[in-house]
């Protein structure tokens, strides 16, 4: 199995998220004894012919799945190994936005070979439910890993340096409350909901006790039916209501954080147009994903806040905590699923923010960890993969 050849595709991201992604996978198989080959999108034809004698082929989103085409049919359709396609975005999103994507869908119906990879397991759930067919072991449980810097790692910086907290949000095109209100009434205008249906569902979304991941609300609220799949109207107001109360909370997270007199600073975009009244908040501006690795062991506490998910971390929870920094972020199952020397240093608050000042007054009145939890492998991309070829070929 170690001479199996490896086609990674991906796309470049301007944050370099993804390419990153391909990066860690490339290094995670070589570990194992395999060869892989990164290919971004667009995909040349000498590409395409390498990629055709591979013996397995990962897409990272679905972006290299809409170039992939041999003789006017998708390379799924042709390839002869086995196709993973790992949905890092929202996937209802994908689903909805993207031809390939639901053709890809299809021909895992026909095909044992094609996988889809998540990283959350609200995205498994959806699929398990949302579906009228059965896809078992090609659903492949794939969450993010973390990432941090070695150097970082093992030279932390001294107490006294590490007393600010650090905000990873971008807040462009998110505007004020009363403008975000409306914006869900134009939004979904057109497919034909009632007033008071939006109403109801408005409502529900901004409750204390709604749940990150807003399905089933809106599914019970809207009276969608359970096998959403033919129904693309239907997954494209699910993405728009999820796009909503993403931009929803971001807005009320950031007037929050701009009310805090704490020493905090926010790397992202779209901060400087919102008004403030702290004197210890400053603005970073943008930052790369591999900043994110050096930066973090800086800090006492990061303030995360995940998509929509009742059951998965972003890659920078886990990497935060393996460099030693609190956790400030929604509350999530996926905290079950650390290790034990890991849990400790999350502090969660509801997704509705109703209990966040408590959560963040938590964290800031900790003391500051003495050194990073000992490493544990079970939350790096070598792990994560190991589990991916476990599922392919056991």
């Amino acid at each position: 199995m170690t001479n199996l050849c490896v086609s990674i595709v991906t796309f470049a991201h301007p944050s370099q998220v993804t390419q990153r992604f391909a990066v860690f996978m490339q290094r995670a198989l070589k570990t194992f004894g395999f060869n892989s080959v990164i290919y971004f999108s667009p995909i040349t034809e000498a590409s395409c012919k390498a990629l055709l004698d591979s013996d397995v082929l990962i897409a990272i989103t679905p972006l290299p799945l809409l170039n992939l085409v041999i003789d006017g049919k998708y390379l799924f359709h042709v390839f002869r190994g086995k196709i993973i396609y790992y949905a890092i975005d929202t996937l209802t999103h994908d689903i909805s936005a993207w031809p390939s994507v639901r053709a890809f869908i299809d021909a895992m119906q026909l095909s044992p070979d094609l996988f889809l990879a998540l990283p959350s397991k609200d995205a498994a759930e959806f699929m398990s439910s949302g579906f009228a067919f059965d896809f078992g072991n090609q659903l492949l449980d794939l969450p993010f890993a973390s990432f941090p810097s070695l150097p970082a790692f093992l030279n932390p910086q001294s107490d006294s340096s590490r007393e600010r907290f650090l905000v990873c949000l971008n807040i462009d095109g998110v505007y004020n409350l009363s403008e975000l209100s409306r914006g869900l009434e134009k939004a979904l205008e057109p497919f034909g909901f009632s007033l008071s249906q939006i109403a109801r569902l408005k409502s529900a979304l901004m409750s204390e006790d709604c749940p990150s991941n807003p399905l089933g609300i809106i599914k019970e609220t809207l009276r969608l039916p359970e096998d959403l799949f033919p129904h693309l109207t239907h997954l494209r107001a699910i993405d728009l209501i999820d796009s909503w109360l993403k931009s929803a909370r971001r807005r009320l997270l950031a007037h929050k954080i701009a009310n805090e007199d704490l020493p905090i600073d926010i790397a992202g975009s779209g901060w400087s147009d919102l008004r403030t009244s702290s004197h210890s908040l400053s603005l970073l501006g943008r930052i790369s994903h591999s900043d994110f690795s050096d930066i973090v062991p800086r800090y006492k506490a990061i303030l995360n806040l995940d998509p929509n998910w009742d059951h998965g971390f972003h890659d920078r929870v886990y990497t935060a905590l393996a460099s030693g920094v609190y956790v400030i972020t929604q509350a999530n199952k996926a905290k079950l699923s650390l290790p034990d020397s890991y849990r400790p240093g999350v502090f969660a608050f509801k997704p509705s923010l109703a209990d966040f000042e408590s959560a963040l007054t938590e964290a800031f009145r900790a003391p500051i960890p003495n050194s990073p939890p000992a490493f544990d492998l079970r939350l790096t991309w070598v792990d994560r993969v190991a589990s991916m070829l476990r599922r392919l070929y056991l």
